[in-house]
């Protein structure tokens, strides 16, 4: 009877073991992905991503979704992006591509935000932008 109690604990320990390791690599690369990107990339992600809040929390986001003005958002983009390419691809609550504008060649990141829509349909805008030349 107390080998199986002990064999329990060991079990326990080995599992959380397990866990720690996983939560520390995955850690890990993340911190170094986000240190590989150079200091002008990390400002614009995060100017890219301040933007989108904005424009989500005054309801201009889902106005363009729920009508379909994918050009007008690539348009806003553009002004945000001057000098890289980038693609914006918009995807419904299936996960299926139903708009793709741009191209983008040297991925330097990437930005997924998800917008739900007055009808209560989720959507999820990828921006891919390319590394500076």
């Amino acid at each position: 009877m107390m080998i199986k109690g002990q064999m329990k604990v060991l079990e326990s320990l080995l599992s959380l073991l397990l866990v720690l390791l996983f939560t520390i690599l995955v850690t890990y690369n993340y911190m170094m992905s986000i240190r590989s990107l150079d200091l002008e990339s990390k400002e614009l992600k995060y100017s890219i991503l301040s933007a989108l809040i904005k424009l989500d929390s005054c309801g201009f986001l889902s106005n363009i979704i729920e009508n379909e003005h994918w050009n007008e958002l690539y348009d806003i983009l553009r002004e945000l992006i001057p000098n890289r390419n980038f693609q914006l691809i918009i995807l419904n609550e299936n996960f299926q591509i139903i708009a793709k504008l741009g191209t983008c060649n040297d991925i330097a990141f990437t930005i997924s935000y998800v917008i739900v829509s007055n009808n209560i349909s989720f959507y999820e805008v990828r921006i891919i932008v390319e590394s500076k030349k």
